[in-house]
């Protein structure tokens, strides 16, 4: 891990010195764009729970709610070095862990001495979604491009999934692509670090690796493990027409997720496979496809007693997701998507959580871009579950589908 730091600053020092250069230094005052973007909407909950379910309350609930506002400033310095500064205003969501001391081999032998070396093991997951509003940095990073196929980012940079998902799940404002959607991925948009990316000769794709703290954009560094993370994205036929919008991803993550427990190791790997086609410059349109696996690895203790609690963060989680788009003059359209999100929980008691097992989502709708800076999309979700639920009269019963009607929109400047 050492040699991996001292590698990556040797080769943000030499991106340095290359642009400063002749004719880095420029007269010119600072090119600097603010800009917004902001996703809001209106959901309605259809669902028509029974009298004996727990979310019968819930039924017809409906609401108007500001989803997300990014407010950002871009600065170019000159030709080799820029700046990016991005806020995210959006409803509080924090995830706080509660944990206990317990003897170290107390996970797997309750009869262990108490004089025995500890270790801290979580009891609880508190997640505040109160809705009030948080301001948070969601990036900011000097880059120095002395090339296009070379550069450096330094500060709270954006994440190497989060650099290329946006390339094929171009409808962010209606909901979150796979990975953020499930938390499968714990330095979500960016995190603190660096990064070094840039572009193939020809078009023919791009890279991004990142040697990051770990604990997302919004937490300190609390331990001495780091998280590394690569991406790579092609597309082979750009000589090729009816070929040259296939493309494939891959991204690899690995890092020490818990600050109480080092011996837990995090890996999450994706590949995804895309194809979009435009037809005569107005329609057309693009199939993808996604898998992501998760997996939690403990060295000494159960992995599951440190994530206990919580039902999309299990031991190993699999998730995958197909959606397609359809474009007719560029300004409207027709959109769907499945996920399928197997959590790995089957009626295990030990992981906290009760019976949780495979959840999938369905989405279909209509969108429509009556302008540049406008979206706006009507669609219906389905969220369905193969699990339980214990009813108002204490018998267990079981969990039926979520579902919603949405109006979202974005508008940005």
């Amino acid at each position: 891990m050492k040699l991996v730091w001292r590698g990556a600053t040797l080769l943000l020092l030499a991106a340095l010195i290359v642009g400063m250069g002749p004719g880095a230094a420029s007269a010119l005052e600072p090119v600097v764009r603010p800009w917004a973007q902001v996703f809001a909407y209106y959901s309605y909950n259809v669902s028509g729970y029974e009298k004996d379910d727990p979310r019968f309350d819930d039924n017809d609930f409906n609401q108007f709610r500001i989803r997300r506002t990014w407010l950002g400033l871009d600065v170019e310095f000159n030709e080799v070095y820029s700046a990016r500064v991005v806020l995210d205003t959006r409803p509080s969501d924090v995830t706080r862990y509660e944990t206990t001391s317990v003897p170290s081999g107390a996970v797997d032998d309750p009869a262990t001495p108490e004089d025995e070396s500890t270790t801290q093991v979580v009891t609880a997951v508190q997640n505040d979604r109160s809705g009030r509003y948080e301001v948070w940095a969601t990036y900011a990073y000097l880059r120095a491009m002395p090339f296009r196929y070379l550069g450096f980012d330094f500060g709270i940079v954006q994440s190497a999934y989060t650099s290329s998902i946006f390339r094929y799940w171009r409808h962010n404002y209606i909901m979150e692509n796979v990975m953020f959607q499930y938390d499968l991925n714990r330095t979500q948009y960016g995190d603190q670090g660096l990064a070094m990316h840039g572009e193939f000769p020809g078009g023919f794709g791009g890279y991004r690796f990142a040697f990051l703290n770990g604990e997302g954009k919004h937490a300190q560094e609390a331990n001495a493990g780091k998280a590394l993370e690569g991406q790579l994205h092609l597309a082979p036929f750009q000589f090729q027409p009816a070929l040259r919008g296939l493309e494939a991803m891959v991204y690899y993550q690995v890092d020490k997720q818990e600050p109480d427990h080092p011996e837990l190791t995090n890996r999450v790997v994706e590949a995804l496979l895309a194809y979009r086609l435009d037809i005569d410059g107005t329609m057309g349109f693009s199939i993808n496809g996604e898998v992501i696996r998760r997996e939690v690895e403990s060295g000494d203790i159960d992995a599951r007693q440190v994530i206990a609690g919580s039902d999309v963060n299990p031991v190993e989680s699999l998730a995958y997701a197909v959606w397609a788009d359809f474009w007719f003059a560029r300004n409207y359209g027709v959109l769907a998507r499945y996920d399928y999100l197997d959590p790995n929980t089957e009626n295990d008691s030990d992981t906290g959580v009760g019976y949780e097992d495979e959840q999938t989502m369905l989405l279909a709708g209509v969108w429509v871009q009556p302008i540049k800076y406008v979206r706006a999309s009507l669609n219906y979700r389905q969220f369905a579950y193969t699990g339980d639920l214990v009813a108002t009269d204490g018998s267990t019963v079981d969990k039926t589908p979520d579902r919603f009607v949405f109006f979202n929109t974005e508008f940005k400047f």
